[in-house]
């Protein structure tokens, strides 16, 4: 568990590298709640969490993260959930 969270916080840092390399496609990992979905919007942007929304896609959670960037526009990002049967497993 704990190689994971080290892959996951490096990851976090390649990120805008991986976003600007990849033609504006955000890479993102599930998150367990809209908490976690803001606060991954927030570190892929840099930008303010203004609004989280939960929405349905396929009986798995997605959530819609509106963030306030710094040159003032509002950017909207969807961020897939992990299935509720993933986070049983646990």
């Amino acid at each position: 568990m704990r190689v994971l969270r080290v892959l996951i916080s490096a990851w976090v840092l390649v990120q805008p590298a991986a976003y600007a390399w990849t033609g504006g496609i955000m890479p993102a990992f599930l998150v367990e709640d809209a908490g976690g979905a803001a606060r991954q919007a927030a570190g892929m942007t840099g930008g303010r969490v203004l609004d989280v929304q939960t929405r349905s896609a396929g009986g798995q959670p997605v959530y819609v993260v509106r963030v306030l960037l710094n040159d003032g526009r509002v950017k909207v990002i969807q961020i897939q959930g992990a299935a509720p049967s993933a986070l049983r497993e646990r």
